[in-house]
């Protein structure tokens, strides 16, 4: 499976792009997505353009740490002759991250691992909002993918 991993980082903050497609690529296989070939877009941004984001797409006031727009549904997307699918766009908020992993007391690199897993989870058609026993799904495998690649020496360190 070829993964198409692109990366928009809009601050300083470093990510090491091979680290997230060997996570990906663990990802879609727990999930049992095969496809030829991924699209995914990754955007690095400040917290004030996620809160920019989050206000226009969702109608909440502030900042998040993740927001995921899945294509998964819309057929435009899909090149049935190359089988390439492009599951849609990940931003994350770095500075929100490193406050959330204070206030969880995680380790940045494993919050952001977990916010990685929430987001890509939405881009593969978890969501938690609609009922209880959708948020249980998506906590159970959000669990499950967080202790698998973390026996797997892929969580960030």
């Amino acid at each position: 499976m070829k993964l198409n991993l692109n990366v928009c980082n809009k601050t300083d903050f470093f990510i090491d792009k091979n680290e997230f497609i060997l996570m990906i690529k663990s990802l879609l296989k727990k999930c049992g997505i095969k496809t030829n070939e991924i699209k995914i877009d990754l955007n690095v941004v400040s917290a004030r353009n996620i809160a920019e984001i989050n206000k226009k797409y969702r109608r909440i006031n502030g900042p998040t740490d993740v927001l995921s727009f899945s294509y998964i549904n819309n057929r435009d997307f899909i090149n049935p002759r190359k089988d390439i699918v492009y599951f849609g766009e990940v931003f994350i908020a770095p500075d929100v991250i490193r406050k959330n992993a204070e206030k969880y007391g995680t380790i940045l690199k494993q919050e952001l691992s977990r916010v990685l897993i929430h987001g890509l989870l939405h881009l593969f058609g978890y969501e938690h909002e609609s009922s209880r026993q959708k948020r249980g799904e998506m906590e159970r495998m959000e669990k499950d993918v967080f202790l698998s690649l973390k026996n797997k020496a892929l969580i960030f360190k």
